[in-house]
């Protein structure tokens, strides 16, 4: 898509812009809503950190096709929804699903972020039950609707590596 028009090709060299500028977009419009919470004290540490070297290294940490920058941006903001989820049961339900996804899309890119995102499963399910023993209410549909489409993903990832490399969850082998 990015790569239609005057970029002619190179529109890939769009994507990790797009993705970082979505996370500082993300941080003004929490700063700008006076919402402080823990996510945007983290979300405000992490973006101040990733754009020391995302500057200082553009030409190839923003501009290349490498995916090593959007996943640490995306585990930088699911780090700061998960905070919220655990911070404010109000909001659980979205802020858990929002760091799933993060989490997920993070995990596509890089199959060794399945720890990552095992870590931020295990804790969206055991905050959740905690929130559920206290007597609260959690609104698991969304959250159970999200881990159905990445269970899809997943498989579809799977079979998508195994057609192309041979390997199952290319580059690890099972």
């Amino acid at each position: 898509f990015l790569g239609n028009g005057p970029w002619q090709g190179q529109g890939y060299r769009l994507g990790n812009g797009l993705i970082v500028t979505a996370m500082s977009v993300d941080l003004v419009l929490r700063i700008a809503a006076k919402r402080r919470t823990l996510g945007t004290s983290i979300l405000l540490v992490g973006a101040l950190a990733a754009w020391v070297p995302l500057v200082a290294l553009s030409d190839f940490l923003v501009t290349s096709p490498t995916s090593d920058s959007v996943v640490m941006v995306l585990s930088l903001v699911a780090l700061a929804y998960l905070a919220d989820a655990l911070r404010r049961p109000t909001d659980f339900g979205r802020n858990a699903s929002v760091a799933f996804v993060l989490g997920f899309l993070a995990f596509t890119m890089r199959p060794t972020m399945g720890a990552f995102l095992l870590g931020v499963v295990l804790v969206i399910i055991a905050r959740g039950w905690r929130i559920v023993r206290s007597g609260g209410t959690v609104a698991w549909p969304m959250p159970a609707a999200v881990a159905l489409l990445a269970v899809v993903g997943v498989l579809v990832q799977t079979a998508r590596d195994y057609l192309l490399s041979g390997w199952l969850q290319y580059p690890l082998s099972v």
